[in-house]
């Protein structure tokens, strides 16, 4: 099958997908800053100090990995490399994935 899109068109369409992905991972992102804040302010812990302070640090680095990610995504789709690009927003969802993870078995 032939392709007859424009190349404005594709990188525009991949721009919304890299939105899309970002909004879904940001909200993952606000609620695991927000638990790793109420976990420093009430100085609640889960298990070991060691393992509830790995969590509360894995979850206050969440906004710094999703700002990392969808940056580096959207730099490499405006210099034409969407291939390049197409696993960078799922890492904060596997970041997301292993502290909920963590959460629970903690």
């Amino acid at each position: 099958m032939e392709d007859n899109r424009n190349p404005d068109d594709v990188l525009k369409a991949q721009r919304m997908l890299i939105m899309v992905f970002g909004f879904a991972t940001l909200m993952s992102t606000f609620w695991m800053t927000l638990m790793a804040y109420n976990g420093i302010t009430m100085g609640q812990e889960q298990g070991g100090e060691t393992f509830a302070q790995i969590l509360t640090y894995w979850g206050m680095a969440a906004p710094a990995v999703w700002i990392f990610c969808n940056v580096m995504a959207f730099a490499k789709i405006n210099r034409g490399d969407a291939d390049g690009a197409k696993y960078y927003p799922l890492i904060p969802a596997f970041w997301a994935i292993i502290w909920f993870a963590a959460q629970v078995s903690g």
